[in-house]
C-alpha cells in the first residue's frame, strides 16, 4: 500500500489575507457589473396596468336591462330625394339619407347593411344648417345604387319634371288668357290659377311675379 501524501498546511495568516483581498475585489467589483440603463422618453411615471376582473354580482341591481335606443331603425330616418340625392344615385352609386345626429360613421354603415342587406364600401357624413346629420353611404362595387333604391321604393320624380308638369298647367293658362278680350278683367283669374298651380310651395310667388309680366307682353 503506497503511503499517503502528506497535504501542505497553509498558515492562518495567509489564508485570512487571501479571502481578505477577494472580498475587496468582489466590493470594489460590484454585485451589478452589467447593468442595463432603462431609457426614458416621457417624464411621467405610470403604475403598470394589472389585471382587473370583471365583477360577477350575487343578485342583478336593474329588475330589467336598459332599451337600446340607437337601433339601426332610430339610426336610419329617411332617404333623401332631392334631385342632388338622385344625381348622386346615378353618377357615384351612393345613396343620401338623413340619420341621428348621435350616430357615428360604423353604425351607419351597419345599420344599412341590416335594414337593407347591401354592402357599403365608404360613408361620409355632414351635419346641416338646420341641425340635422346627412350620410352619404357608398355601395360596393357589386350593388347597383339604382336597385337598391327602387327596392328602398324611393320616388324618382325630380324637381325638374316637376316643373315640366307645372309649365304645361301655365301653358294652358295663358292659352285660355289669350282668349280674353282685356287683361285687366282677367287679373284675378290669373292670379288663382297661379296660386292653384303652385298650391303648398314657396315657389308661387316668384313664378306668379315672372309670368305675370311675361302674360303683359303676350295678351
Amino acid at each position: 500500500m503506497a503511503p499517503k501524501a502528506k497535504k501542505e498546511v497553509v498558515p492562518a495568516k495567509t489564508e485570512a489575507k487571501s479571502k481578505a483581498l477577494k472580498a475587496k475585489k468582489a466590493v470594489l467589483k460590484g454585485v451589478h457589473s452589467q447593468r442595463k440603463k432603462k431609457i426614458r422618453t416621457s417624464p411621467t411615471f405610470r403604475r403598470p396596468k394589472t389585471l382587473r376582473l370583471r365583477r360577477q354580482p350575487k343578485y342583478p341591481r336593474k329588475s330589467a336591462p336598459r332599451r337600446n335606443k340607437l337601433d339601426h331603425y332610430a339610426i336610419i330616418k329617411f332617404p333623401l330625394t332631392t334631385e342632388s340625392a338622385m344625381k348622386k344615385i346615378e353618377d357615384n352609386n351612393t345613396l343620401v339619407f338623413i340619420v341621428d345626429v348621435k350616430a357615428n360613421k360604423h353604425q351607419i354603415k351597419h345599420a344599412v347593411k341590416k335594414l337593407y342587406d347591401i354592402d357599403v364600401a365608404k360613408v361620409n357624413t355632414l351635419i346641416r344648417p338646420d341641425g340635422e346629420k346627412k350620410a352619404y353611404v357608398r355601395l360596393a362595387p357589386d350593388y347597383d345604387a339604382l336597385d337598391v333604391a327602387n327596392k328602398v321604393s324611393l320616388k324618382f320624380s325630380s324637381r325638374i319634371k316637376w316643373f315640366e308638369l307645372k309649365l304645361v298647367k301655365f301653358i294652358m293658362i295663358i292659352s285660355a288668357l289669350r282668349r280674353c278680350q282685356s287683361c285687366a278683367s282677367d287679373v284675378n283669374l290669373f292670379d288663382l290659377n297661379v296660386c292653384d298651380a303652385f298650391k303648398g310651395t314657396t315657389d308661387a310667388q316668384i313664378v306668379q311675379i315672372h309670368l305675370f309680366s311675361v302674360l303683359r307682353n303676350i295678351v
